[in-house]
């Protein structure tokens, strides 16, 4: 997006915002102190941070520091071209964008059997046979929605117990309980109650301890599963909500582990630009509040200032990709 854009359009985006609320209210509350969207002072598709806990500095770059400049930025495109255009947003892996929802889909939430420390996990529809459910009897079907909490109307876990037990000694009851590992595959049709005992979260070992036949890991089951691996992050559902909130049809996507080329002319080469910038200032001037200054104007000019070197060395030349 050209630099002049948010310049020309300023004063229509912040009449366009006035009186509106982020959609994801704990993040901006963390961020700004109110979930209140307030006037643009500088352009949001480039940002600025300072790293660093010190005095001045704005601490770590966070998912919610990421989701609020998204919603600003989805702000200026709804602002300016409505729902004229389908826009696409490439992230790439890192924590703060692979941060999963609360109760995101997720087999390291789960245990093999009901309750503990699990937590509780949206419900999930069942798209399709494949992917979803297996060979061996089942109790969902195309089309069922599956909790992931036990309810009332649940027969109780599989080969388990009832709502009240009573014996000497108190057993934890299964109703508004986390469902296991083995009693979600059951449910879809990938537990073969005949050959029970065999499953367990990595499958049955050796004498060693090694893993001897992971046909029966429940923990990979669960992985293999399409609506766990299609999973979305809590960056793509609530940056997802904030378009559809504003009439905007958006996807967000993220580029392949290990290729954050692909992500683009962003973040990656930013740093690497940032990197070889400071390489050039004497290790003595790189936390000066000129040196800060002399980085930010490298990236506002389209001739960097060609006095950047290292103290005793030649000047180095600014690669052409920055």
């Amino acid at each position: 997006m050209d630099f002049l854009f948010f310049l020309v359009y300023k004063d229509k985006i912040n009449a366009f915002r006035d009186g509106k609320n982020y959609v994801d209210i704990s993040a901006a509350k963390n961020i700004n102190g109110t979930e209140k969207k307030c006037d643009l002072d500088e352009d949001p598709f480039v940002q600025f941070f300072e790293y660093g806990t010190a005095d001045g500095k704005q601490g770590y770059w966070s998912y919610d520091h990421m989701i609020l400049q998204l919603e600003d930025v989805l702000d200026c495109l709804a602002a300016v071209f409505g729902s004229k255009y389908e826009v696409l947003f490439l992230f790439d892996h890192s924590c703060g964008h692979d941060r999963r929802r609360p109760d995101a889909l997720n087999v390291f939430s789960m245990n093999v059997g009901f309750g503990g420390t699990a937590k509780h996990m949206h419900d999930s529809i069942i798209q399709n046979d494949d992917g979803y459910l297996g060979p061996f009897p089942r109790q969902l079907k195309v089309g069922d929605v599956q909790s992931f909490v036990f309810s009332e109307d649940d027969e109780g876990p599989l080969m388990g117990i009832s709502i009240f037990v009573s014996e000497d000694k108190i057993r934890e009851g299964w109703l508004n309980k986390p469902k296991g590992m083995k009693q979600i595959l059951y449910e879809r049709g990938f537990i073969d109650v005949k050959n029970l005992a065999l499953y367990s979260k990595d499958g049955p070992k050796d004498s060693d301890g090694k893993v001897i036949d992971e046909t029966f890991s429940l923990k990979l089951m669960i992985n293999g599963l399409t609506d766990f691996v299609e999973e979305k992050t809590l960056l793509q559902h609530m940056g997802e909500a904030a378009g559809r909130n504003l009439g905007i049809s958006i996807m967000i996507d993220r580029s392949p582990k290990g290729h954050p080329e692909v992500a683009g002319e962003g973040i990656e080469y930013t740093w690497a630009c940032a990197k070889f910038y400071l390489r050039t200032v004497p290790v003595g001037k790189r936390k000066t509040t000129s040196a800060s200054q002399r980085f930010h104007q490298s990236f506002q000019s389209d001739h960097p200032p060609n006095d950047r070197y290292r103290e005793n060395e030649e000047v180095l030349p600014f690669p052409s990709w920055c």
